[in-house]
């Protein structure tokens, strides 16, 4: 006969995590309401299942504490259940054994703590420093006021703005605070891949698809399940797979290459460009359909000239970061740099400060941060005070202009001294209409 507070799970309402009794037969004999509210079931469909089947611990196969039918006691053991929707709960479980009057173990009772709360405190805390949002500025404030509900939400989202903004990290960032969180997220590059490995790298293929294809091969979308692809420079993405990315959104559904057989894509997508696409829409250089479906949702990051206010943390955050992965410290800023970092008007925007600051790490015996550790580019830039968009640019133009001539219109070594990619570069150049037939060079 068992005691009636192992039965009754009044008993157990009260506390914080989820009370299971399980018999002997691993059977659930009992749950109490947090029980039934982190693994999203009614009672009815719970009681007299096996734990293994409703659970999905991935203890059950390892570390059950009735295995070979021997009872081993569990504290607080951090493993993963899996709820119905299929997402991965880290919990920790801690069982003790359920005894009839006779001392004899007749089942178990399972405590299972939800540890969700920690786990995106400490991803919220890492993501929020390393991916620089830490911000006083006002047009980042904005944008932090909505990641909670955007980060809660399924729907396609596009982020806009130039390269170095921080993009990417963001895109990590919402997928870290979300219900997917502890599912992967996977990066895709539409720019960096080519045109005929795109369908393959995010659909996968199947064994005899094409020359080489000696096995099957899952894709990104398979490999994320339910968790967030990123499709970075979507912009850059060939026509001919705009219109099967669109039915990837739209339906939720893609073939690998060479298969009939249609697979369903359970992952969110997040998209990301530098591109107006709504000037390469008009100039029929991207699909109408394909950007309104990506557009349901758009986050556009401000550039670094537009969130000065931050400049000075995020360095100190960059110099924070190579003081722990680099023999050299650097404790500080010298006033030299702090008025050349608020008076640059940043063309490679974060990015081009990361840069900077590691490069002083690399080159500077200093160690306070002075203006010698800086590259040229900042030195010479003939920035004023209190200048208007317009003047900024202007300058900054004078400024590229005056690299090509002096470097030869060697672009690499000229972007290097920007601390910008050539590709950056290339862009920056059409807008202050440099001769074409010279950015070939």
């Amino acid at each position: 006969m068992l005691k009636n507070t192992v039965l009754n799970p009044e008993c157990y309402n009260a506390l914080p995590d989820a009370v299971i009794a399980i018999d002997i037969n691993l059977k659930i004999m009992n749950i109490n309401s947090k029980g039934i509210e982190l693994l999203k079931l009614d009672k009815k469909n719970i009681l007299g299942k096996k734990c293994s089947s409703v659970l999905r611990s991935t203890l059950c196969e390892t570390s059950c504490p009735f295995k070979n039918g021997v009872y081993s006691e569990i504290r607080n053991q951090k493993c993963y259940i899996i709820d119905t929707d299929g997402y991965k709960i880290p919990v920790s479980i801690s069982t003790a054994p359920i005894k009839n009057e006779k001392n004899k173990i007749v089942g178990i009772i399972e405590s299972i703590r939800d540890l969700r709360e920690n786990e995106l405190h400490s991803i919220e805390k890492e993501g929020l420093v390393t991916c620089n949002y830490s911000s006083v500025s006002p047009c980042m404030k904005k944008i932090f006021d909505i990641l909670p509900t955007i980060s809660k939400s399924s729907s396609t989202l596009l982020i806009l703005g130039e390269t170095g903004t921080g993009k990417g990290y963001l895109a990590r960032t919402i997928h870290n605070l979300g219900n997917r969180c502890l599912e992967p997220f996977t990066e895709l590059n539409c720019n960096s891949i080519p045109e005929t490995l795109i369908e393959s790298e995010l659909f996968g293929y199947i064994k005899g698809a094409f020359t080489g294809a000696d096995n099957n091969k899952k894709g990104f979308i398979e490999s994320t399940g339910k968790g967030t692809i990123f499709l970075d420079e979507i912009g850059d993405l060939p026509f001919s797979m705009q219109t099967k990315i669109l039915r990837l959104i739209q339906d939720k559904a893609y073939e690998p290459l060479g298969s009939t057989k249609t697979k369903r894509c359970e992952a969110r997508i997040i998209a990301a460009t530098n591109r107006n696409l709504e000037q390469m829409v008009e100039k029929g250089l991207f699909r109408k359909d394909l950007y309104y479906r990506l557009n349901v949702i758009n986050i556009k990051m401000p550039e670094l000239n537009e969130r000065k206010e931050d400049i000075i943390t995020l360095a100190e955050l960059f110099i924070n970061k190579f003081n722990k992965s680099s023999e050299h410290k650097i404790s500080g800023m010298s006033k030299e740099v702090v008025d050349i970092f608020l008076n640059y008007s940043w063309p490679g925007n974060i990015r081009e400060l990361e840069n900077v600051i590691e490069r002083a790490f690399v080159l500077s015996q200093n160690s306070i941060l002075d203006k010698d550790d800086l590259p040229e580019c900042l030195l010479n830039f003939n920035f004023r005070k209190n200048s208007s968009p317009e003047s900024i640019k202007e300058n900054e133009s004078i400024f590229i202009k005056s690299l090509l001539e002096k470097y030869g219109y060697n672009y690499t070594a000229v972007a290097e001294k920007l601390g910008i990619h050539r590709t950056t570069l290339y862009r920056k150049l059409k807008k202050i209409n440099i001769d074409d037939a010279k950015t070939q060079q």
